[in-house]
């Protein structure tokens, strides 16, 4: 009979765990609401053709939806961000993504282009997938609202 200490055990186990977790630990746990990863970003804005943020939107404005990409770890990432509007009655009416590469200790900033065609209160969202064929999830989504009015 071999004698194993319940330590070594449990020290064996840890490390199976962690190799395993290491080789195919999704970006984003949904279940657990926590990021396990270093990608984020921030909370979309509206900004005009020049860069500016605007404080006012006007219909038939073309305005650029904008959001920051950050990584914080030591690996390039190739991501798509995923922009999505919805309107008051939390019907999505723009969806549009944009592909890029997160450089280590980078930060890259997503602009779309969307011209607002009705007055209203509308939600941006914003997230990050790792690609489109077999996507994981890279970040959180982050929201935003915006006033649309009448110019």
């Amino acid at each position: 009979m071999v004698g194993i200490s319940v330590c070594s055990c449990l020290l064996i186990i840890f490390l199976i765990g962690v190799a395993i977790s290491s080789t195919n630990s999704p970006a984003y746990s949904q279940e657990e609401g926590l990021e396990v990863n270093t990608y984020s970003q921030g909370t979309p804005r509206v900004k005009d053709t020049e860069g500016n943020i605007l404080s006012s939107i006007s219909v038939g404005q073309i305005i650029i939806l904008s959001v920051a990409n950050v990584n914080s770890g030591y690996d390039t990432q190739p991501c798509v961000a995923i922009m999505e509007v919805r309107n008051s009655r939390d019907v999505t009416v723009f969806l549009e993504f944009q592909f890029g590469t997160l450089e280590p200790l980078g930060r890259i900033e997503t602009g779309i282009s969307w011209t607002p065609s009705e007055r209203g209160t509308y939600q941006l969202r914003t997230f990050l997938l790792s690609d489109l064929t077999e996507p994981e999830i890279l970040s959180a989504i982050k929201t935003s609202e915006i006033e649309v009015g009448v110019s």
